[in-house]
């Protein structure tokens, strides 16, 4: 173990800002102690599941998608008014794409292409951020396409779709969603959905869904 003293009054030598090392250091009213011993940092674990017994400001990293290296950095908020207390501090979103072009029923009602998604199954219940974007287009005229997003099964309802118009047959249209979905369950299936209207068939390609969680439990 090593120490450093610090005197601003320099009794011993009558001289001002005098720095000492080492066990022999003089002693003044006025001292700086600084432990030279290496510290052990403080280390937040990574966990696949949520603590049982969670403190109010405990910190943790939560292996959302191990795989794909995606960790969710979580505070625990005791005071938290939400059923949810685990509080997002930062991480990268859930993310899955289809990029292939492939087909719809463009009848007004939304249906899936014909690999389904992109989709999610959330790994927590809790309230997340989504963020979906496709490129789609009406085949035989020019038609008004929809983005919709299905949680749990449901069909989509504002405010979770986005449109876009399509000024001609096979013209690429690019809706974009960006919305907050609250309460979802742990395992809910969060997916993306198409229809459009104007024609009997759509396409959509470059599928692309983001979730990114504000707070979990």
């Amino acid at each position: 173990m090593g120490w450093i003293f610090y005197t601003s009054k320099g009794e011993e030598k009558g001289r001002s800002n005098e720095l000492f090392v080492g066990p022999s250091a003089p002693l003044s009213s006025e001292q700086l102690w600084l432990d030279t011993d290496e510290a052990e940092i403080p280390r937040v674990s990574i966990v696949t599941a949520l603590p049982g017994s969670p403190v109010d400001g405990q910190e943790i990293y939560y292996a959302a998608d191990a795989t794909n290296g995606v960790i969710w950095h979580l505070r625990y908020n005791a005071n938290s008014a939400s059923t949810y207390k685990w509080e997002f501090l930062g991480g990268a979103p859930l993310i899955s794409t289809i990029l292939t072009n492939e087909f719809f029923t463009a009848d007004g009602n939304f249906r899936d292409a014909t690999t389904v998604g992109p989709q999610i199954t959330v790994p927590l219940a809790g309230d997340y951020d989504v963020n979906a974007e496709a490129t789609v287009n009406v085949g035989a005229a020019a038609g008004q396409v929809y983005l919709g997003l299905s949680v749990a099964g449901a069909t989509p309802v504002p405010p979770f779709w986005a449109t876009h118009y399509c000024g001609a047959a096979s013209a690429n249209a690019s809706p974009h969603l960006i919305c907050r979905i609250t309460a979802v369950a742990l395992s809910t299936v969060v997916k993306v959905q198409y229809t459009a209207t104007g024609g009997s068939n759509g396409a959509a390609r470059a599928r692309i869904l983001r979730i990114t969680p504000v707070r979990v439990g």
